[in-house]
This record gives C-alpha cells, structure tokens and sequence, in this order.
C-alpha cells in the first residue's frame, strides 16, 4: 500500500514558478529584449547551484557591463513578492493534505529550493507541521534532476519506492522521480504545462478533479513499475 506522498514545493504546493519567470521577463523586456520559456525552462526544478541559465549573466551580456545590477536585482526581487502575495495554495493542496493525514499516510517535500525559502513559505502558508520529512538542495549533493533527494525522502520515511507517490509539475522533478523508481504524478502548472510532461506516470491537470483516494486506486497496482507512457487524468 501507499504509505507516503513526496510533494515538490516551488510549482507543485504553490505556484511560485510563473512569478520567477515573469518577473525576469518584465526586466528583460525593459531592455528591448526577449526571454523565451524554452530558455529558461532547463532551470526549472534545480537547485540554486546547479542553474544552466543565470538570467543575470544572461542579461549582462546582452546588453553590456554599465547596467545598474543591484537596482535591477531589488526591482526583480520587488515584483515577484508583489506578485506571490496574490498566490495561494495550488487546487486540490489542500485537500490532499488533509486527507492524506485522514488516511495515516506520511507526507514529505523534497524541493529543490534553498532551507530559508522552503521553511519560510511554509511558514507562511500554515502547513510546515503536516510533512514528517522536509528535504531541500542543501541536505543532498546533487539536486534534481538527480535522484538523490528522492532516495532521501525514502529513506527519511522509513519507506521503499513502491509505497510512494510523488507530486511534482518540472521535467526536471519527474526524471528525478523516475530515477528514483517512484510513481510520479505530474500536476502542471500556468507555467510548465507548456512543457514536456509525457515522462510521469499520469498527469493531473487538476487535482481538485482527482481525489487522493482516486489517486491511491490507480497508483497503488503501478507504484515502483517503470512506465513507457504517461496518460492523463
């Protein structure tokens, strides 16, 4: 049986993806410049050290050394608060929090972002003391899309991979979870459902419209099989 969820945080729990994005896109677009989502997807789902695209740097060579670098840091920074405060829980969160905890089944994130963010935000959004493990970059060697963090959660729940089901909305997250052989439950968001998905086991557009029992009957035969086609509910 499913004895534990393993949710990633930043696009899974909250929304906090299309804010980063957006934000870096106002500032690029200040500058006459672009900033395509198929550049800047290969970012989403790492951790802080293991980016392939610093939009920064990115920018500083687009347009030059004589840009103001800490005004334009503290303006980015500026918007994406402003725009974060309007998110709440993704659909269906919360209810699969509570019911998970109805169920007796363990809850734990393992999120790519840094402690101060990922402790912070949960804070804020009033759920920190529903996960028995909360695993971030800084406690593995390797972030996603390696599997590290995966294998950890595992072993931090006392569990093996076919009792696990993980929430994650990143092609970066899900080839973790894959790696790791757990049962992946892609749930994209405004952001990544522009991305390729097709490598979880079932995508969810909606979680609200898929309660965690319905999850638990279709994931439990699955769960620890490694599937060649992903389909969606």
């Amino acid at each position: 049986m499913i004895q534990a969820l393993i949710l990633d945080f930043d696009g899974t729990i909250i929304d906090s993806e299309t804010p980063d994005y957006l934000a870096w896109l106002e500032v690029y677009q200040s500058f006459g410049l672009d900033l395509p989502l198929v550049r800047w997807a290969s970012d989403i789902g790492r951790g802080p050290n293991d980016i392939p695209f610093n939009p920064l740097t990115e920018l500083v060579a687009a347009v030059g050394e004589g840009i103001d670098l800490v005004e334009i840091k503290a303006k980015r920074t500026a918007r994406f608060r402003e725009m974060m405060a309007a998110e709440e829980l993704r659909p269906g969160i919360r209810q699969y929090l509570d019911t998970a905890q109805i169920l007796g089944i363990d809850l734990a994130v393992a999120s790519s972002a840094s402690h101060a963010w990922l402790h912070e935000s949960l804070e804020t959004l009033g759920i920190k003391d529903y996960f028995t493990s909360i695993l971030c970059s800084a406690d593995v060697a390797n972030a996603k899309p390696d599997p590290e963090l995966f294998v950890r959660s595992l072993a931090a729940l006392e569990i093996e991979r076919h009792q696990a089901i993980v929430l994650e909305d990143s092609p970066n997250g899900i080839a973790a979870a894959k790696a790791a052989g757990i049962y992946c439950v892609a749930t994209p968001n405004a952001l990544t459902r522009h991305l390729d998905l097709s490598t979880a086991d079932l995508i969810v557009d909606n979680l609200e419209a898929l309660p965690l029992e319905m999850l638990l009957d279709l994931a439990e035969p699955c769960a620890g099989i490694s599937h060649a086609a992903s389909s969606r509910a």
